[in-house]
């Protein structure tokens, strides 16, 4: 590659990280400086003076507080059902074959092609007859039954990759198909997983059209309760609040991301050399 291509490579690059990461480096500066700061004309962006009063205020918030952790439980609950259920089911179908399969795999890619929002009142009325309304199980269980199709197809392209050599001596060592699923399969295709996991758990927490129709405070989830903060300060122009809880809404999933960061790169390297 030549000097001039390489520069235009990396020029291409910084613009995109300044495109992608500005909004959220505005979003924190605005969210640590003062309210009388942003609401001048100008705005004074004088960082000597960053308050982290906002953010106080946002963890003395209960209703705030109790919506970040039904997120959470929400969002673990939903990703380990999704993994759990759906290595045994992509595991079946990398490994095992059976007549319809093909036809299985098909149903369950053509599950998603159905807008939620088509589905929104049928939902809720049988959520409101079997009592799941208000419920953080109810959005666990169907949560699960719309990512599931998806943990099912990443799993089981993960799992074929998987040398079956591997799992060929384990059952001549005695495992059975399902020790050798967690013994040797799931070890192995850990990087796989956690890929999963990263998206399982993003797609959970960030989903709001069902939270909005299904809760109310007993389930309210973190992305209604950003919602209802930026329709308190419509008015009011205190955009530090909306900010700080912003922040913290987002803070989760990248934590998550951060932590099972080593195990995605490993899966995306994987995959580019096999391919």
């Amino acid at each position: 590659m030549t000097l001039g291509r390489k520069t235009a490579l990396y020029l291409a690059v910084v613009v995109i990280l300044l495109w992608s990461l500005l909004p959220l480096v505005w979003m924190l500066v605005v969210a640590l400086l003062p309210a009388d700061n942003l609401n001048s004309r100008p705005v004074n962006l004088d960082l000597s003076k960053l308050d982290l009063g906002g953010f106080a205020a946002r963890f003395g918030d209960g209703s705030f507080r109790n919506a970040m952790l039904h997120s959470f439980i929400i969002a673990s609950a939903t990703t380990l059902a999704c993994l759990l259920i759906g290595s045994l089911a992509g595991y079946s179908l990398a490994r095992i074959r059976f007549s319809g399969k093909s036809l299985f795999m098909g149903a369950a890619l053509a599950t998603q092609m159905i807008p939620g929002v088509i589905l929104l009142i049928p939902i809720f009325l049988v959520f409101r007859q079997l009592g799941l309304t208000d419920s953080m199980l109810g959005l666990v269980l169907l949560y699960s039954a719309f990512l599931l199709p998806y943990s099912i197809w990443l799993l089981r392209g993960f799992f074929e990759e998987v040398p079956i050599a591997l799992e060929q001596a384990a059952r001549l060592d005695g495992c059975s198909r399902v020790g050798a699923l967690f013994r040797i399969i799931i070890p192995v295709a850990a990087p796989g997983l956690a890929a999963t996991a990263i998206f399982l758990y993003i797609s959970t927490w960030n989903e709001f059209l069902f939270a909005l129709v299904l809760t109310l405070q007993n389930s309210k989830t973190a992305t209604v309760a950003l919602a209802e903060i930026q329709g308190q300060i419509f008015g009011a122009q205190d955009y530090t609040a909306l900010a700080t809880a912003a922040v913290l809404v987002i803070l989760p999933p990248v934590l998550i991301a951060v932590l099972l960061n080593r195990y995605l790169v490993r899966s995306l390297a994987e995959s580019a050399v096999k391919g």
